[in-house]
């Protein structure tokens, strides 16, 4: 098994190069990103350093990513190679964003068609293609409803999962595309392409830092899900013949309220102030930051999956490896 994974050295691929060469121990990974390459890295890669490769690659070179496809002899690849835009980058870099999300996404796709050796295909997409839930609204998010397509990243993330689903009638190959809750985990830091830090890296942040947080919003959910949850779907995905859907949720498949999330940090010594109003808070969780927990029903019926990392639990273990990194 020979896997590449673009965006290789960004938040989600470089725990997915490391995982899944753990859960793979004959399998040679290629981390491709134009990312340079620093001792974090080179010491998060430490454990697995003999079967990793780290290639230089921009996602909107077409005839670069042709030549690593072929020359590595890839047999699976997971694009997950992307910008995270904020409102500021969305408006005065739109054409940016584009060509890395989809332009890039299209030269991944022919990249995999392209190649006899390639045997599957795995877009990493997000729950951002679905709409906030409405009032009262309690129920598992499925992947055929809400859809919301109402920010540049949403938009390009739902095109590429369309295109995934046509290049899969294509080629017969399995392909698939994962819409990823909101993930937290190790090595997550701003790369440029990646500026805003998630809600638990902020906490984390404020943690290391041994300073105070004013806080908002106690009751806000939403479904947080661990890297080393992620990894264990791809690699599961990866062992079973074939795949019935083209689009899976893959999240923890609970929401968990903020003020568990908070707490949690608490319980390492976090000093946390819960204000009143969210102007005045450092961390504000408001209505519609809240999200439906994704409904994981296909991925458990058709590769088995069970995340184990989950709630209080995920966030204790999150907290020890940070605390242990930090120091280390």
């Amino acid at each position: 098994m020979r896997i590449l994974v673009t965006g290789g050295l960004g938040f989600v691929g470089i725990n997915l190069v490391r995982d899944l060469a753990l859960a793979f121990p004959e399998a040679t990974l290629f981390a491709a990103d134009r990312l340079p390459v620093d001792e974090t890295i080179g010491r998060f890669f430490a454990p697995v350093k003999d079967q990793v490769r780290i290639e230089p690659l921009d996602i909107r070179d077409r005839d670069a990513l042709d030549a690593l496809v072929s020359k590595s002899k890839i047999t699976h690849f997971i694009h997950a190679a992307a910008v995270t835009p904020d409102e500021d980058t969305e408006w005065h870099r739109s054409p940016d964003v584009v060509d890395i999300n989809l332009v890039g996404a299209v030269n991944a796709l022919r990249a995999a068609y392209q190649s006899d050796l390639v045997e599957r295909f795995i877009f990493i997409s997000s729950s951002g293609v679905y709409g906030r839930p409405q009032a009262g609204d309690v129920a598992l998010q499925t992947e055929d409803k809400n859809i919301q397509l109402d920010h540049l990243y949403g938009i390009s993330k739902y095109s590429i999962e369309l295109l995934t689903e046509r290049y899969a009638l294509y080629t017969g190959k399995p392909m698939t595309s994962l819409r990823l809750a909101s993930m937290f985990g190790p090595m997550e830091r701003n790369t440029g392409a990646r500026t805003g830090m998630s809600t638990p890296r902020r906490l984390m942040n404020a943690l290391q830092a041994g300073r105070s947080v004013k806080v908002f919003g106690p009751e806000i959910r939403r479904d947080w899900m661990h890297t080393a949850d992620l990894s264990l779907a791809i690699a599961q995905l990866f062992q079973v013949d074939s795949w019935p859907h083209v689009v899976y949720n893959a999240g923890a498949g609970e929401a968990m309220a903020f003020g568990d999330l908070v707490a949690a940090f608490e319980k390492h010594g976090l000093s946390v102030e819960w204000m009143q109003a969210a102007a005045d808070a450092e961390l504000a969780m408001q209505s519609d930051n809240g999200r439906q927990a994704l409904d994981i029903s296909r991925l458990r019926e058709d590769i088995g999956f069970q995340p184990k990392t989950i709630g209080t639990a995920g966030v204790e273990k999150y907290i020890l490896d940070e605390i242990s990194a930090y120091k280390g």
